[in-house]
């Protein structure tokens, strides 16, 4: 991106700012919203198909949908007739899908006699008016570039809010322990916080820019996002830095922050929640009030009885940075890491796959 886009995509997104801070998300509004997002999944489907891909010159899917020689008008008969979930698979089995690792770009896209191949930028929204970008976890890789703007925050909210709210912990007192952009979750968490009313107490973060380098536009846009925030009155935590080996120091803001308000959590990926709960039962740290989420990785029955050694509440959470919330823990679950799908913006597809070096097949699931 030249230096010429990125200054205008900052100015979209200052002027935007201090409105997108005004709006305020209530849990019945956000039942409300997802409840017509199930009702009109279909057609939101058929929406996103006709602007988004067909309507589009530049979608990478055109080469699949051309291979299968599939054109719009067949697609919305068959959801007319048989639903989303049967086109899906039908689709799948005509093989219009990516893989994960073609979706990465780390594999070419092989479709019968045709070969070519995909990057992550292609996929990119070219309807989202770009306010800030930043970076995938890189939990399965090295980290890619993603785009965000105010209205994307506005659209995720509301499951968010949702799941924060089963799980009793929404505007319950907490912090974030998360990175500083271009990693783009602690950021997330501030706006979404704010949309919500529910911003973190704390923004703990393990890394400082001394230690990470960013660009000057990275630096530039954390400090602008926090001060700017707070000038027009959402109480964004200015980051503070707690390495991975301090983590005895979040575990002692839990056990005060529950002393006083009765209750305390902690967003944090599933090993950094690990450390914190390890750190507070050496310390002999009171952490029975405390609740943390759990998620970026596989919560692990070690990591999850760590958590439970010292009486906390492990949330379980599964996001991805391009997509936003895929699941939310359940609160019966029968094991742990049980989610429901959000299935207002999502279908799941199970389909065959061979396992990579092996005769066997499982079923993938496809999103």
């Amino acid at each position: 991106m030249s230096i010429v886009s990125d200054l205008r995509m900052y100015a979209r997104f200052g002027l935007g700012f201090p409105a997108f801070l005004k709006q305020k998300l209530t849990v019945p509004e956000a039942q409300a919203i997802v409840r017509e997002r199930l009702q009109q999944r279909e057609e939101n489907f058929l929406r996103i198909l006709r602007v988004g891909i067909f309507g589009y010159e530049k979608s990478p899917y055109h080469p699949l949908f051309r291979h299968a020689g599939v054109a719009y008008a067949d697609l919305e008969r068959m959801v007319r007739e048989k639903g989303l979930e049967p086109t899906l698979r039908a689709l799948r089995h005509e093989d219009v899908y990516y893989s994960f690792e073609e979706f990465k770009g780390r594999e070419d896209v092989v479709r019968g006699a045709e070969t070519w191949r995909v990057e992550p930028h292609d996929f990119d929204n070219p309807y989202m008016k770009s306010a800030y970008y930043g970076t995938t976890g890189g939990s399965t890789g090295p980290g890619t570039r993603i785009y965000f703007d105010l209205e994307q925050t506005i659209a995720r909210a509301p499951n968010t809010l949702l799941g924060k709210h089963a799980h009793e912990i929404h505007q319950v007192p907490h912090a974030v322990w998360r990175g500083l952009l271009p990693s783009i979750v602690g950021v997330s968490n501030l706006l979404g916080g704010a949309l919500t009313d529910d911003v973190p107490r704390k923004w703990f973060t393990p890394l400082g820019m001394n230690d990470t380098k960013p660009a000057l536009k990275n630096r530039l846009a954390t400090s602008y996002i926090v001060h700017a925030g707070r000038f027009f009155g959402a109480p964004f935590p200015v980051p503070e830095i707690v390495r991975y080996e301090d983590a005895h120091v979040i575990a002692q803001w839990m056990e005060r922050t529950a002393k006083e308000h009765g209750r305390a959590h902690v967003g944090a990926f599933a090993s950094m929640s690990m450390r914190i709960a390890v750190a507070a039962g050496e310390r002999g740290i009171d952490l029975s009030k405390c609740s943390m989420t759990m998620g970026g990785e596989p919560p692990t029955p070690a990591k999850v009885a760590a958590l439970e050694r010292v009486g906390v509440r492990p949330v379980f959470t599964y996001y991805f940075s391009e997509v936003g919330a895929i699941g939310m823990g359940c609160m019966n679950p029968r094991e742990n890491n049980e989610h429901h799908l959000m299935t207002d913006s999502l279908a799941l597809v199970p389909y065959p796959r061979k396992v990579p070096g092996m005769e066997i097949e499982v079923d993938a699931f496809n999103l």
